[in-house]
Parts: structure tokens; C-alpha cells; sequence
């Protein structure tokens, strides 16, 4: 016994919707992250050859100036910063294969990438302040905030960004199709449709006369 056939896949929205694609700011901002992050996560699990003084330092000269503000990032022991590094790889893995996705995958794998990256800086930020900024805690207000604060807050605001921007592109992506087939049907002929009427009418008519 065959099952039923659902209404759904005779919806003309769903037959006629054109597959949604990544806006180009996201695809911009995805691999701008990799590359960030790449550079990032490079710095740390590398270390201490990425550090001033290793032997591979030139790579990551800028470190130098941010590590004094950020202790964290010079300690070599310290874990988290370890773990946060392989996350930055696990979410470039992610943000790549949304890149070289289509359709509904691409969108899922760049706004669930997206909530990691945000969430993952606000635990950072939450672990400082809990261990009563042991690694900026010596900074002066104004490296605390130019140079903690701000860079790191860049990774929390545009991937919350990137999230409604997904969402809203994908809306618009759906619903275009649809309106635009609406849009496109021809207006029904009054003539064909008093002619396709005229059979019934007289049937109407003898059955009264009846």
C-alpha cells in the first residue's frame, strides 16, 4: 500500500524555490575569520617558537605588543587559550565547508559557526573577569579597553551580525520565488472562463426545468 503523498511537495513555493545562496558579505566575512583565525590559533599552538625571541616570531610580530596587555597569550601554560586555539580550527573547518555548501547546509553551518564564535568570546572575557582578571588585571584603563576589550568584543558583535544577516538573507531567498511565480501568472481569459462554465450552467437549468 502506497502512503499518502503530502501536501506539502505540491506546494508551488516549495516545487519552484530557487536554492537559497550565501550572501557575499558573509562569504567575505567567513574567509576573512579562517584566515584570522588560522593566524590566531597558529600563534598559540606554536609557541614558544611564535613568541618574541622563537625562532619563528616574525610570523607573528603584532603578538609581541598584545601579549603584553593579554598575559594569557604568553603563557604557555595556561589551557584555555590552548583550547579556544583548536576551536578557532574546528570552526574554520566549519565556516569552509559552509563556503562550499549550498541551500539550507550552507546557511546552518555558517549560523551555528557563527553562535560558537560569540559564545566562545563571551566565555572568554567571563573566565578573565571570574579569575579576577588575572592576565589583564595590570593593565592601565586604556590598554585595558583598546587593547583587551575592543579586539576581542570585534568577535562577539559581527558574528551576532552575520547571524541576523543569514537569517534575513534567507527569508528573502524563500519568499522571492514564490511571490515572483504569483507575480508571473497570466490573468485568467473571461472569455475561456464563460466558456468553461457555460456546460455547467445548462445542466443547471434543465435540471430546474425538471
Amino acid at each position: 500500500m502506497a502512503l499518502p503523498r503530502s501536501p506539502w511537495f505540491d506546494c508551488p513555493s516549495y516545487k519552484h524555490m530557487a536554492v537559497p545562496k550565501l550572501p557575499t558579505f558573509a562569504k567575505i566575512w567567513f574567509l576573512l575569520t579562517v584566515i584570522i583565525c588560522t593566524w590566531d590559533a597558529s600563534f598559540v599552538l606554536l609557541r614558544p617558537y611564535s613568541l618574541p625571541g622563537g625562532k619563528w616570531h616574525q610570523i607573528w610580530k603584532p603578538y609581541a605588543l598584545y601579549i603584553t596587555m593579554d598575559r594569557r597569550y604568553g603563557d604557555v601554560n595556561d589551557a584555555w587559550v590552548a583550547t579556544q586555539s583548536y576551536l578557532n580550527l574546528f570552526e574554520n573547518i566549519v565556516y569552509l565547508m559552509a563556503l562550499f555548501s549550498s541551500g539550507a547546509t550552507a546557511f546552518v553551518l555558517g549560523f551555528s559557526c557563527s553562535l560558537l564564535t560569540a559564545w566562545k568570546t563571551v566565555i572568554y572575557f567571563g573566565i578573565e573577569i571570574v579569575s579576577g582578571y588575572q592576565y589583564t588585571g595590570h593593565c592601565t584603563p586604556a590598554q585595558f579597553w583598546t587593547g583587551f576589550i575592543f579586539p576581542s568584543s570585534i568577535w562577539i558583535v559581527a558574528p551576532v551580525i552575520m547571524c541576523g544577516v543569514l537569517l534575513k538573507s534567507w527569508a528573502a531567498q524563500s519568499r522571492r520565488p514564490a511571490e515572483s511565480k504569483k507575480a508571473d501568472a497570466p490573468a485568467a481569459d473571461p472569455k475561456v472562463a464563460h466558456t468553461a462554465a457555460e456546460p455547467a450552467r445548462r445542466r443547471s437549468q434543465h435540471v430546474v426545468e425538471a
